[in-house]
């Protein structure tokens, strides 16, 4: 505060009454009024916590907006207030920032906010290290033990507090509560907490302080809807949430690229093998077996090599049959799901009409001699059950009940033949990992885009 010389004596610039010099051990040297004339109702002494820090809110101000002009102790007329820092942008707007070190009631601060709104002055409240009590606190609540506190932050929906770091070479930080509920007279709960703020990083968006470590904590889907109210803050932070996401799909592309790369001789001797196994089911074909294999194809225009490889698959009790898999599978699909939509399957039925393929030598079972007491051939009847709850992982049959799994209704009737060998094959690698007893590697991409063009084409 200035001071001013009436007859050799100083005055107070407010009431131009009479002050005195004074100075002592614990407090730094000040001015104070000659038996307490003075008629400003809010003057305090100040100490040097509140000197040195509306000192350093000037500075920092300063270097915010150095196209506006920044004062000390502002008088702002129209109210008789005198805000410890002022800053006057060229647009007219006013913004008063209190350095409030001091503890005063809740009303008082309440009455000097909405003097500073009646005369259109923008004010912000920062309170000193000595009233920030949940900072000593280890509990998961946070304390506004003080009226003052509880009365900026329900005005605010924020508590910021100026912090003098003396073990960080005398800087200045910023600590700040944002946003939570005061659920009894004294604890917050569920708010956002930021302490240590240089200063220096600090800036002031939507009315509130603000920086990058902020922008970061709120970037994120869940904590991003605790500032949707603040636009200019939330349009910030969504941005900011766009280009993580960005980023963090490139980092994902990079790290499907660079397993496709480390995948890449496992997977062509996986498909090696797939090709290699159709081969040697194909020689273990009977005169019957191939005969109705080629009525089959001929009937829904599949070839060998353009035949579905879902009807490949190697379901739970297909190692009972000798007869290769595509070709019962095949014929079940032809008997039971072609041109039948919504239609529904009845699985005790198929299972008897296997039996018949059987007897009439279309369909050969594995014998186990030696193994009798492990393997029980006439399981096999199970094979076409469990291909049907195959398809139904896949979406071509719908199971109806969840603990009777022999109703099925058909979803998809018709499967178009693949456009070429490699895509046969590559449909057959991906269902396999719906199969119950199929341990595939790692699906690649280009199969998975094989399996998505595939289901894309017209049934």
């Amino acid at each position: 505060m200035k001071r001013q010389c009436k007859n050799g004596e100083l005055g107070c610039p407010e009431c131009k009454g009479a002050v005195e010099y004074r100075s002592g051990t614990i407090r730094r040297s000040y001015f104070a009024h000659k038996k307490n004339q003075c008629s400003y109702p809010y003057g305090e002494p100040e100490s040097e916590q509140h000197m040195n820090g509306k000192v350093r809110l000037a500075e920092w101000l300063s270097s915010l907006y150095p196209n506006s002009k920044v004062e000390l102790e502002y008088k702002v007329k129209a109210t008789n207030q005198r805000s410890d820092v002022m800053v006057l942008h060229p647009s007219g707007e006013r913004w008063a920032f209190e350095f409030q070190c001091s503890v005063i009631p809740g009303l008082v601060w309440e009455e000097r906010h909405q003097l500073y709104q009646s005369a259109g002055v923008k004010d912000f409240w920062i309170l000193g290290s000595n009233l920030n009590d949940w900072m000593m606190s280890d509990l998961p609540n946070y304390y506004l033990r003080r009226d003052l506190e509880r009365s900026i932050f329900k005005s605010y929906d924020y508590v910021c507090y100026l912090d003098d770091q003396r073990d960080n070479e005398g800087g200045f930080c910023f600590n700040i509560l944002r946003g939570g509920t005061l659920v009894t007279k004294t604890i917050l709960a569920n708010t956002d907490e930021f302490a240590c703020h240089p200063i220096e990083i600090v800036s002031i968006i939507d009315d509130e302080f603000w920086d990058e470590r902020m922008l970061n904590y709120y970037a994120d889907p869940v904590h991003i809807k605790r500032i949707e109210h603040k636009p200019t803050i939330y349009s910030l932070v969504h941005q900011k949430l766009l280009e993580l996401e960005k980023e963090r799909n490139v980092r994902l592309e990079q790290q499907r690229l660079d397993r496709e790369e480390k995948n890449r001789v496992k997977n062509n001797e996986f498909y090696k093998h797939l090709v290699h196994m159709r081969k040697e089911q194909a020689q273990l074909l009977t005169e019957n077996e191939i005969n109705l294999f080629k009525k089959l194809c001929i009937k829904h225009g599949y070839s060998y090599k353009t035949l579905p490889g879902i009807f490949f698959t190697e379901v739970k009790n297909a190692h009972l049959i000798k007869t290769p898999p595509f070709v019962w599978q095949l014929w079940v699909y032809d008997k039971f799901i072609f041109s039948k939509k919504n239609s529904k399957a009845w699985v005790p039925t198929i299972k008897e009409e296997f039996k018949k393929l059987r007897r009439t030598g279309y369909l050969r079972i594995k014998s186990f001699q030696y193994e009798q007491e492990l393997f029980n051939y006439e399981n096999y009847i199970f094979a076409p059950a469990d291909f049907i709850d195959y398809l139904s992982e896949i979406g071509i049959t719908k199971r109806l009940s969840r603990r009777n799994s022999n109703y099925h209704q058909i979803m998809i009737d018709k499967l178009h033949p693949s456009k070429t060998f490699q895509e046969s094959i590559f449909i057959e690698w991906y269902a396999m990992q719906f199969a119950p007893n199929q341990y595939p590697p790692d699906i690649p991409e280009k199969v998975e885009v094989e399996w998505d063009r595939y289901w894309k084409g017209d049934f």
